[in-house]
């Protein structure tokens, strides 16, 4: 008890003069010379204290009972109350394998199919799906399974829609107004409504990469051809509205503002400032090979592949780790960064430097996949 309460509890016995107060008081008068002739010597006072809060607990519930509807008594009720009432319990501990640290749900894919992990860790299995995407916000996510692109309600787990376009389906990704799907059929580039109408032929020949829609706008694409052709075009009308050819493409990513477009093979890359008409090479050593690229807002993260591991380079620091980490997902408030493969880890983007690694192996795995990162 603070001095400050054992003031407060002085104050309100002295104020208190119950009826039947005699009695009550011989009562606790009783009960206290009893206390104290159970005590052991003063040597070993300490271990007495049980029986003192004994005799104040009789004292006091002997005026709240004779006076309980008095505001003294019903202070000291409360008083009362407040020292020995049970602490609420503490909230559930989030699931410590694969928790996550704000946030946020994840969409994770292994051998038996699509889930969705909350932030505690708690799974949902959406079904057997081989690649997916969040639509914005994570309102649906666009899902494929051989030769099946279904969009899906993350929460029912009811499927919304299912198109079959005769192929093999691969590479879904959901435009920033939810208006678009395009995603790889066989060798072909398609686009389709996100409510499933609609679904025509944008490309030919289209090389085994996410698309990357241009934040910012409804309709702007970019995607890459086997030959390393990178096409930027109009969704709704196919026409061109920027080409660039250089080596084989492996990545493409475009930076929050639209402005910027990452083009990267596995050992070389540049930044195309479609503002400014500028080129940046991407800085990769001769043993190097990048192995992932993501934007959140302007900020670029890198995985690269180096003799003795796995560097995931971003803006203000380099987190090195062994084994091959070749999934980048942002957290959706820009401040975690996941770095999946061999092994899972998450990575502090901002304020002080702090790093975590999730054990996936008895949730997913070793073949787990990742397939982003929504609110």
């Amino acid at each position: 008890m603070t001095r400050d309460e054992l003031t407060a509890l002085e104050r309100a016995l002295g104020e208190t003069e119950p009826p039947d107060a005699g009695p009550a008081r011989e009562r606790a008068r009783r009960t206290v010379l009893a206390a104290h002739a159970q005590a052991r010597p003063r040597g070993r006072v300490r271990r007495s204290a049980p029986l003192v809060w004994a005799a104040l607990a009789a004292t006091l519930v002997a005026i709240v009972v004779t006076q309980r509807d008095s505001g003294a008594a019903q202070a000291v009720e409360r008083l009362w109350g407040d020292i020995v009432r049970p602490a609420e319990k503490p909230p559930p501990t989030p699931v410590a394998d694969l928790a996550l640290p704000t946030a946020g749900r994840l969409l994770v894919s292994d051998a038996d199919g699509l889930f969705v992990v909350a932030r505690s860790g708690k799974r949902t299995r959406l079904g057997r799906y081989d690649d997916a995407a969040w639509s914005p916000n994570g309102l649906y996510v666009a899902a494929s399974g051989g030769r099946t692109l279904v969009a899906l309600d993350p929460t029912t787990r009811r499927t919304r829609w299912t198109l079959r376009p005769g192929a093999r389906v691969s590479l879904p990704r959901w435009s920033p107004g939810g208006l678009h799907i395009a995603y790889r059929a066989g060798g072909a580039l398609r686009i389709v409504w996100g409510n499933g109408e609609h679904d025509v032929l944008a490309g030919r020949d289209m090389a085994p990469v996410a698309p990357a829609w241009r934040p910012g706008t409804a309709r702007a694409l970019a995607w890459a051809a086997e030959d390393g052709t990178v096409t930027v075009e109009d969704a709704d009308t196919a026409k061109e509205l920027w080409t660039h050819k250089g080596g084989p493409v492996h990545h493409l990513a475009w930076s929050g503002d639209g402005r910027k477009l990452l083009i990267a093979g596995r050992r070389h890359g540049a930044i195309h400032d479609r503002t400014t008409g500028r080129t940046t090479k991407l800085n990769l050593a001769a043993d190097e090979e990048l192995l992932a690229a993501t934007y959140h807002g302007n900020r670029l993260a890198l995985a690269v592949r180096t003799p003795g591991g796995t560097e995931i380079r971003a803006r203000g620091g380099v987190l090195a780790a062994a084994g091959r980490l070749d999934q980048l997902e942002w957290s959706p408030d820009g401040r975690w960064l996941l770095a999946a493969g061999d092994q899972w880890l998450i990575a502090r983007a901002a304020s002080r430097p702090r790093v975590a690694s999730l054990t996936v192996e008895r949730r997913f795995g070793t073949t787990a996949r990742t397939h982003g990162w929504t609110r």
